[in-house]
Formats: C-alpha cells, sequence, structure tokens
C-alpha cells in the first residue's frame, strides 16, 4: 500500500488559524490531488501497517522534517510504500523523498528496531515533478530489497516497485479461476505478464510460455520467477505488446492472456491480436469501461464471450477484477 506525505493535514473546516501539524502522512481526499489526510485506522490495511504510518509521521514531525509542496516545490517527504507477504509476514518498506537530508536513515533504524517483520528498507530519491511513488535513485539503507509471496503453489520474488496483486489471498482465487478457463496448448502467449504471475501459474498446461511487458525490472523479476519455480520452457521479452505482436504470427499461439493497464489494450495490439486469430483469450480486466471497449472491437472480429467472473479484490472500494473466455466463433 502507498500513503502520501504533504507539509500540512487536510482540513476539511478550511480554518487557516487552526492549522494542522506537519507533515501529514496519509491518503487522497477523494478528488483532490493536493490534499492528503492523516490515516489513523486504515481498514485497507493490517493494525501493524497503521503503527508504522504513525511511526514515520511522528518521527517526521519530531524532527522537522517537511512534506513535498508540488505546487511551491519545497519540502522532503513524498512517499511510504509498505509491501507486505502474507506468507512470510515480512514487509518491504520505501520511503520515497525529494531529496535525502539528516534523520531519514535514523528513521529507518529505529522502525528496524520497533518493527521486526521489516525485512528491507528502502530510500528512493525522485526529484521528479509527478507525484508518483517512484525512484530516480535507490538506495538499500538495510536488509533485503525483495520479499518472497507464494500464491497457489508458486513463489514470487517481489522487489518494492513489482506490479503484483496487492491482495494475495484473492489473488490466489484470480489465478484459480484463470487455470479454470484456460486450455492445453502448445504455445501460450502472456501480454503485458508483469512479473508473470498468470503465465508461469498456466505453465502446467502449454509446452511454451512466451511473455512480454514493457518494464525491464519486471521482466528481470519474471525470469528470476521462472527459476525459482523450475520452469524452463519460458521466457520474458522486454517490449511493447503493440509494437511486439506481429511476431506472433509466426508463433501461432493457440491460449493468449492478455492482463492489461486500466486504460486497456493499445488499439494497435487490440487489431495485432485479431490478426494472430488465436482460438483462445483470456482477458483480465480492472477497469470494466475498457473492458466493454475491447470486447466489442474483438466480437467484431469473431469472438465469443463463453464465460465471465467478477472477482471483488478490494472489498468496501469501487474496484472489481474481471476475467472472460473469448473463443473464435466459427
Amino acid at each position: 500500500m502507498e500513503f502520501s506525505f504533504s507539509p500540512r493535514s487536510w482540513d476539511p473546516s478550511g480554518l487557516p488559524e487552526h492549522p494542522a501539524p506537519g507533515p501529514a502522512l496519509g491518503l487522497h481526499v477523494r478528488g483532490r490531488f493536493d490534499a492528503i489526510f492523516d490515516i489513523v485506522d486504515c481498514a485497507l490495511t493490517t493494525p501493524e501497517v497503521n503503527a508504522l504510518v504513525a511511526f514515520v509521521r511522528d518521527e517526521a514531525r519530531s524532527r522537522g522534517i517537511a512534506g513535498y509542496h508540488g505546487r511551491d516545490l519545497t519540502g522532503v517527504l513524498r512517499h511510504l510504500l509498505v509491501r507486505s507477504s502474507r506468507g512470510s509476514g515480512e514487509w518491504l518498506v520505501a520511503l520515497i523523498v525529494h531529496h535525502e537530508v539528516p534523520g531519514l536513515r535514523e528513521i529507518a533504524e529505529l522502525a528496524r528496531e520497533r518493527f521486526p517483520q521489516i525485512a528491507g528498507f528502502l530510500l528512493w530519491i525522485n526529484a521528479g515533478l509527478a507525484t508518483v511513488a517512484r525512484a530516480e535513485e535507490e538506495i538499500l539503507l538495510y536488509g533485503r530489497d525483495r520479499i518472497v509471496e507464494r500464491v497457489c503453489d508458486l513463489e514470487f520474488e517481489l522487489s518494492a516497485s513489482s506490479f503484483f496483486q496487492t491482495n494475495s489471498a484473492a489473488a490466489e482465487g484470480l489465478l484459480t479461476t484463470i487455470r479454470e478457463m484456460a486450455r492445453p496448448a502448445r504455445t501460450l502467449l502472456d501480454l503485458y505478464c508483469g512479473v508473470g504471475t498468470l503465465g508461469l501459474g498456466l505453465a502446467g498446461s502449454c509446452e511454451r510460455l512466451i511473455g512480454i511487458e514493457s518494464i525491464p525490472s519486471a521482466v528481470a523479476d519474471a525470469g528470476r520467477n521462472a527459476k525459482r519455480n523450475g520452469i524452463h520452457h519460458a521466457t520474458f521479452e522486454t517490449a511493447s505488446v503493440e509494437g511486439w505482436i506481429p511476431r506472433a504470427r509466426e508463433i501461432r499461439p493457440e491460449v493468449v492472456i492478455c492482463d492489461p493497464p486500466r486504460a486497456g489494450m493499445h488499439p494497435k495490439a487490440l487489431a495485432g491480436l485479431a490478426s494472430v486469430s488465436p482460438p483462445t483469450i483470456i482477458y483480465v480486466s480492472c477497469n470494466p469501461a475498457t473492458l466493454a471497449r475491447d470486447l466489442c472491437d474483438l466480437a467484431a472480429d469473431g469472438y465469443v464471450a463463453e464465460r465471465m467472473r467478477i472477482l471483488d479484490l478490494f472489498p468496501h472500494t469501487p474496484h472489481v477484477e474481471t476475467v472472460v473466455l473469448l473463443t473464435r466463433g466459427q
């Protein structure tokens, strides 16, 4: 889970004569990119993570380390990222700052004493203008730079920046659903493969697995995860799906998994997939609107939606994950 800093906590009354102490550390006010409210007891995470958030916030306040202000380009603290493993109970923590100042490393060391489940603590330097939790420079302050999560019968090495389903328990239901829909194949193509979660989960049903992902670090993670799980017939390539998809005509995959970002599939990727014409497509979507758009295009190219399952990965939020099995119509 990713938490954000700001110079001051949002005051719903808007009264300037009662300024809240800073920095704030929590989540964005709904519909506001510039307002952060302090998290006290977030039900989306665990009590232990809530305690870490409060600890980091209190230490920053006691040391006078300011939250970053995006408009004024002042301050230091930008985000706190916490990744936890349901399987091992270990945490990976990243503190994202505009630049390094005295006191940050001391906060990390104190957190190490207070929270023994922290397997690794990273300092990410991000001097860019965009308010995203990313690293232009990564410093490992102590421990390891990755943890291991287990989903079904597979283990996955995860770095702090790896894309992975954050609800690991629900991810098992997602992978189980995809396994139920999959068909045996000589070649299985995994588009937008990330760290290989879905494709590696289907490796037992194919003779050859090819994963395509545009983020080099995710491709490296996917290769490590294949090796970790003893899967030797998988290869992963760094490329955009829309740029790579013409090569699939030579490979002729029988099954294709698509797990695109919220924007859905790039039009060139969708057109290329239709020209490849695989017998089976499993489309995984986190955005019902773009899913509907892409399914209409695939239906126009002769695909029929045989099965659909909706999974609630984040209860009490609007987010749902949808899995659709498509087959080529006669």
